[in-house]
């Protein structure tokens, strides 16, 4: 390679990385233009104060014994997520991850229900599910897949395919959320799924897309699959 040639590619490089960085700052400045930054980083630090006091307050709150057998699902969690506040009791108030009503009103599903906004009267009529899971434990150390089909909220609506239940009844603590969220009649409030009248067919994930291909060739048009590769895995990249 000529020493001008190298020189034409070296400037070329350096203009092409110049530019690149110019177009960068111009979104940045784009996309916070009219925007008080200032004001945004002086509300992050009274947030995060904030947040500090309520996990000094929390810790102060369960260093007393009497706390301990009522809250000590707060000690179970290396990560406490939504502490927000406190009672005037001063019990610490954490914000709910379950509830699915929170979901539907975020999704709008609950304006096709029976009384929403929309006037469709739409509950999951005539609407099935497949869900397909991988195996969890239950309390018991053993393995399974199913939806537990006794469960209050599913009863008389779920079908177990492949999965079989294990004696005693047990399902599977994820399968049977999932199954929830998709469809719980609502028999207590907050749990009432998006489709609360669907039907549910339960499979595990074993041979998942043959038996999808036949689901499918016998009408299903809806199926969930909440399981997928550890992406911490050492062998993530090999495995895909």
């Amino acid at each position: 390679m000529t020493k001008s040639l190298r020189y034409c590619l070296g400037t070329g490089l350096w203009l092409l990385l110049f530019s690149f960085s110019l177009g960068v700052q111009a979104q940045v400045r784009l996309s916070t233009q009219g925007t008080d930054t200032q004001q945004l980083y002086r509300l992050s630090d009274k947030f995060n104060e904030k947040q500090t006091q309520a996990f000094q307050q929390l810790h102060r709150f369960l260093s007393e014994p009497s706390n301990v057998e009522d809250y000590k699902h707060l000690l179970q969690d290396t990560v406490i997520l939504g502490l927000e506040l406190f009672a005037p009791d001063g019990s610490p108030i954490v914000n709910e991850i379950n509830s699915n009503v929170g979901a539907a009103n975020t999704t709008r599903a609950n304006t096709l229900w029976t009384g929403g906004r929309s006037g469709l009267n739409l509950n999951g009529e005539g609407i099935t599910f497949g869900v397909w899971e991988a195996f969890d434990n239950t309390p018991t150390g053993q393995s399974v897949a199913a939806i537990l089909p006794t469960h209050q909220e599913l009863a008389g609506r779920v079908t177990i395919m492949d999965g079989a239940v294990l004696p005693g009844g047990l399902g599977a603590n994820h399968g049977t959320h999932v199954a929830g969220t998709l469809a719980a009649t609502g028999v207590v409030g907050d749990a009432k799924g998006m489709a609360s009248k669907a039907l549910l067919h339960s499979y595990d994930a074993n041979n998942d897309e043959a038996e999808m291909a036949i689901a499918a060739a016998n009408g299903l048009v809806i199926s969930q699959h909440s399981y997928g590769f550890n992406a911490s895995s050492p062998t993530f990249q090999s495995d895909i």
